[in-house]
């Protein structure tokens, strides 16, 4: 799969970010270019990760992961409205 290279550098972009929600919680993205292989073949490494306030990991989705995503979180928390901060 070939991504466009301004699609690849707006993902590329996201790494380091942290989107803070109204209840406290934030995500925080890590997005890496690697080297293109079977476990990750469209070479792109990455984790979404949901943060309680106390900084304390409740959800992760990470690209290398045999489990697309563990989450000990209630789905209300995703729904909270938003504000962004690099």
């Amino acid at each position: 799969m070939d991504i466009p290279e301004y699609a690849l550098e707006l993902l590329l972009a996201y790494d380091g970010r942290l989107h803070y929600l109204a209840s406290g919680h934030y995500l925080k993205f890590e997005v890496k270019a690697v080297a293109k292989s079977p476990r990750v073949p469209h070479g792109i490494a990455y984790s979404l990760t949901l943060h309680a306030p106390d900084a304390s990991m409740k959800c992760a989705t990470i690209s290398t992961s045999p489990l697309s995503a563990v989450c000990r979180v209630a789905p209300r928390l995703l729904s909270s409205s938003a504000s962004s901060r690099a």
